[in-house]
Order: structure tokens, then sequence, then C-alpha cells
């Protein structure tokens, strides 16, 4: 498809900005759908072309498109507090469909929608979850967690449908929250012991490999199939450790009973209600964190040809997002070299 253009949304976000040079590479033209008029310049020196618009601008979405071949729609709410934001599942839901509406209107050939892993699942037991795995995310009441999910089952019943990827946990530069960056922080300022779920992990990828699956399934996916986009299956001490050492945090990561992190997610609830401000740790979000988030790619591998990151890959994507959230001044490192610890910090983990 080399020549061809691309669309993509959420341009300046941390899948997207990361994804421009792996699409640039793989030959497309790409135009950059952006908010604002500031972000043109970074965008132009990564050999893409900015457009200025808005999911909900009609005119200008539909203008952004005419001519492409293909839309990557990676634009989406990912704010974790409050639980329930009418903006996050308007821009997640609604925006999803005003993209197909456009594209549909355009004749754009081909759609690929950015979802998320936890559209499906978790297994019970703490199974390895696919893409046929029932969708059992509604109960923690995030809703990051449903906004996805519904704007994944919008993309699906679209005329004609779009190609679904489904990425897990990523790490990586220009991530800036709140994500893996935002748990990398912690880790470097927590005091002495950092609590997390004992007996529970997740499946972490690399951005970069990740972005490949992307464009391989811009090339080769099929319409109205999703595709779990993941990397290595870990526990959180081993991804804890691992983080540990990538930043020479003095942190010592200690297994805590479930029951406490979800009393500690309902005192953050209560606490961020009151001050009206982002607790870090809610409910909602402590639930998700005691279960295991594991999943299989191998339907991706086998249809688009996609290399999931195995801990190695995960090791580097963790010291690009360290390094780059050096370079960002998003950790500040002391003149020993270490990071800083720093007592006001609460445990949190946000989903995939």
């Amino acid at each position: 498809m080399s020549g061809n253009t691309v669309l993509v949304t959420g341009a300046t976000g941390f899948l997207g900005r990361n994804l421009l040079p792996v699409l640039l590479q793989g030959g497309w033209t790409v135009r950059a759908l952006c908010r604002r008029a500031a972000a043109a310049p970074d965008l132009m020196r990564l050999g893409a072309r900015p457009v200025t618009g808005d999911l909900f601008d009609c005119r200008a979405l539909r203008a952004a498109m005419a001519g492409a071949q293909a839309v990557v729609h990676a634009a989406a709410a990912t704010a974790m507090w409050p639980a329930h934001s009418p903006g996050g599942f308007r821009t997640n839901v609604g925006g999803t469909g005003a993209v197909l509406q456009a594209a549909r209107a355009e004749h754009v050939g081909r759609v690929v929608h950015v979802g998320s892993a936890n559209s499906f699942g978790p297994a019970p037991g703490g199974g390895r979850t696919d893409e046929g795995t029932p969708f059992r995310g509604r109960r923690y009441g995030l809703g990051y967690i449903i906004s996805k999910q519904q704007a994944q089952r919008v993309a699906l019943q679209a005329d004609p449908p779009a190609i679904v990827v489904n990425p897990t946990f990523l790490f990586g530069a220009h991530d800036r929250m709140p994500g893996s960056g935002r748990l990398i922080q912690q880790l470097a300022r927590s005091p002495a012991v950092y609590p997390y779920p004992s007996g529970r992990g997740r499946n972490v990828a690399g951005i970069a490999a990740v972005c490949r699956g992307v464009e391989l399934a811009l090339r080769h996916g099929v319409p109205g199939e999703c595709y779990v986009l993941g990397g290595a299956d870990l526990s959180y001490r081993t991804l804890f450790e691992m983080i540990r050492e990538v930043t020479a945090s003095r942190t010592r990561p200690v297994p805590v009973p479930r029951s406490l992190i979800r009393s500690a997610g309902m005192a953050g609830s209560l606490a961020g209600t009151l001050i009206h401000r982002d607790p870090g740790l809610s409910l909602p979000l402590a639930r998700a964190a005691c279960e295991s988030f594991y999943y299989s790619s191998a339907k991706a591998e086998r249809e688009l040809g996609y290399t999931p990151d195995d801990v190695a890959g995960v090791e580097r994507a963790i010291r690009a997002s360290f390094a780059w959230l050096r370079r960002s001044g998003r950790i500040e490192m002391p003149a020993d070299g270490r990071p800083p610890n720093d007592a006001s910090r609460a445990v949190s983990s946000s989903p995939s």
C-alpha cells in the first residue's frame, strides 16, 4: 500500500504519536488530525501533514479524510477519574461513530479502530483471554473500560465494519499519563514500600511492537474482526521489580491482600469526591487492579504476522519510557542519579 494516504486521529496521543513514524516507514502518506494548531510543528517534523480539526466537526473531519484510502482512529479519552465521565463516553463512543460516519461519506476503504484488550474478559480464574472471551469488565464500574467496549461495538456494527485492534497495557515514550508513565513515576517516587495485589498480574507490551501491529492490521486485517495486540504475561511482582531495576528506585514492591487494595480504593474515591481531585486509586480502579489480565495474541500472530514482545522487549519498552520521562522533566533525578522518593503518591495501576 505504498503511497496510499492514511488519516490518524489522536495523532498527538501516546499510541498515535508513536504510530506516525511506523506508518511513514511503511510507505504511507500520513495526515495527522490534531485539535490544536500548536501541535502542527512537531507533527511536520515527523513527516506527517497536520490537519486541525475535532471529532465532532463533521465538515473538518470529512475534509481531513478526502481522498484518503484509510483511517486509523486512535483518539480516545483515557482519564480514570471521575469513574463515569459523560465527556469520556462522548469522545470514545460518539467520537468513534462520527469517524465511521465521515469515513463512509468519503468512501474511505479501510478503517482501523484502536480499542482496548479490556473489551474482552478477563477470563475466569486468571486464565488467558482472547477475542472470543465474553466481556466481563462492566462489574468494575470504570467508565473507561465500559466506553471502550461500547465504542468497539459501534466499530464492528458499522457499514462497512472497521478492523479493531486491542492493545494490552503499554509502555514506551510519549506517555503523558494516566497509563504506564504514571506507574513508573509512582514507583520512582514512592516511599520505602509499594503495595500491589498479591497473586495477580497483567499482559504488558511495548508501544513500538503494538504500532507495528496496527500497521499490519491496516494492511492485512479483516473488516469486522478484532485482533489482540499484546506482549508478555507478567505477575505484578515481576513487572514492578523490573521497573524498580530500570529506575534504580529504592522502593520495595510488597504484596498485600486484595481486600486491602479495595479498601484503599474506597478511601480514594471518597477523598476524590470531597476534594474534587483525582485520588490516583479509586474503588473502580482498585477492583480492576485486583484481577489478572492475561491475553493471547495468537490470532494477530497467525493472521497479521504480528510479533509480540517477550520479557526482554517489555524491559526495553520500560527503559524507553523512563528515558522519555526524564528527558521531558516528568521525573527529576538528583545528583546521585536515583529517583526521589515522594510519599504523596498513591498506589494505582491503570487498566490497558
